[in-house]
């Protein structure tokens, strides 16, 4: 089994936002890691994500997972679709069965319920996704699949908190040039550098949206990089950095 955090708000679904930690007598004493890499064996890899499927009690489920690429695309999913979607960052389905996976190291995986229909969906949010409108597109595709947006209930799972997601003025113009709200989720740190909020970021965008149950998993990767894995935190270390929730 694996230790993960659950939200409350869509605690009806089957879910989880994984940490790294083995709670089985049967796995070493070592971070699990749920990416493809040269680092470890496919079958390591496959195995630590169905361990996943069976710690949230969910041992047959189809892991479904997509090609994430940093945008707004969304991929509709179901009993036909192959275990690697398509080139995407958001998963939405209808079909019981089928568990909607999520990478994350430092980005923020975002759960998504309509439970009037168990239409759900995950959706992977980087910066640029977020800009971009991911979690908007999410809605739109579970709506086009007959949710409806007043029902919709959202989980920001674990992700780089703003204290430790420092960036540069270039950075910040890219969300400012268009939006004047956008100044809230920068606190000047010193010179040109500046901290960026995107789970607070990704709420009010939501919020603006018409989605008003969202709960926020209060979890830093960068802080919490012994059980959380941390790209940022990683890149500093100068240690391996492909490792992924």
């Amino acid at each position: 089994m694996i230790k993960y955090i659950k939200a409350q708000n869509i605690a009806a679904v089957s879910h989880g936002f994984f940490t790294n930690e083995p709670l089985a007598t049967d796995k070493e004493d070592t971070a699990l890691d749920f990416s493809f890499s040269n680092f470890q064996t496919d079958t390591i890899t496959i195995d630590n994500r169905r361990l996943a499927a069976i710690s949230i009690n969910k041992p047959d489920a189809k892991l479904i997972f997509a090609d994430q690429i940093h945008s707004s695309k969304v991929t509709k999913v179901s009993s036909n679709s192959k275990s690697i979607a398509s080139r995407a960052d958001g998963l939405v389905t209808s079909t019981k069965g089928i568990a909607l996976c999520i990478l994350t190291a430092d980005c923020l995986p975002i759960l998504f319920h309509d439970p009037s229909t168990d239409i759900i969906g995950a959706t992977h949010a980087g910066w640029r996704g977020a800009l971009a409108g991911i979690a908007e597109a999410t809605i739109d595709s579970m709506i086009q699949m007959g949710a409806l947006k007043a029902n919709i209930t959202v989980a920001l799972g674990p992700c780089i908190s703003k204290e430790n997601y420092e960036v540069d003025k270039d950075f910040m113009r890219q969300f400012t040039k268009d939006s004047i709200f956008s100044n809230k989720f920068f606190e000047h740190k010193h010179k040109s550098k500046y901290l960026f909020d995107l789970p607070s970021y990704t709420t009010e965008r939501l919020h603006s949206y018409g989605v008003k149950n969202i709960s926020t998993i209060n979890v830093c990767t960068y802080s919490q990089n012994n059980s959380l894995h941390s790209y940022r935190y990683a890149l500093q270390g100068n240690q391996p950095s492909h490792k992924r929730n």
